[in-house]
């Protein structure tokens, strides 16, 4: 099974309908990482975001979704996953462990990320994780 990571928007934002269309021309799996990113794809699809209605734990915002996909908040969910990358298995209700089953689950990881400098340093981490697990991984930046 592939996993599609859509996190960040384009630089250009004329680029919005063609980055969501590739997002979902993509087989397999797929997570949206981002308020503005679920903003843009909720709204460019007409397709409702649904976020419960839970008290945040470990400083996390609860995992969404948006029409059916896994939505997660951004910067601080790739935070949290990177920082608890060896110990969020322990404790299955972290917000960061769904993301973490996912990309175990998955034959091959795909990030679709937009141009944040911020965001960019993350993703970088998180590859070096990803394929420490043996897995392989392909960047495409927007």
């Amino acid at each position: 099974m592939k996993l599609t990571i859509l996190t960040g928007p384009p630089r250009n934002p004329e680029d919005d309908k063609k980055w969501v269309k590739h997002f979902f021309s993509l087989s397999g799996k797929k997570v949206i990482s981002g308020g503005t990113t679920t903003r843009i794809v909720s709204e460019l699809l007409d397709l409702e975001v649904e976020v419960p209605l839970t008290k945040c734990q470990w400083g996390m915002p609860p995992v969404g979704n948006v029409g059916g996909y896994v939505a997660t908040e951004g910067v601080i969910s790739l935070e949290s996953l990177i920082n608890q990358w060896n110990v969020i298995n322990e404790n299955r209700n972290h917000p960061s462990s769904k993301l973490k089953r996912m990309i175990h689950e998955a034959s091959a990881i795909n990030i679709i990320q937009g141009r944040g400098n911020k965001r960019k340093e993350l993703v970088n981490q998180l590859i070096i994780l990803i394929e420490q697990m043996g897995k392989s991984v392909q960047l495409e930046m927007y």
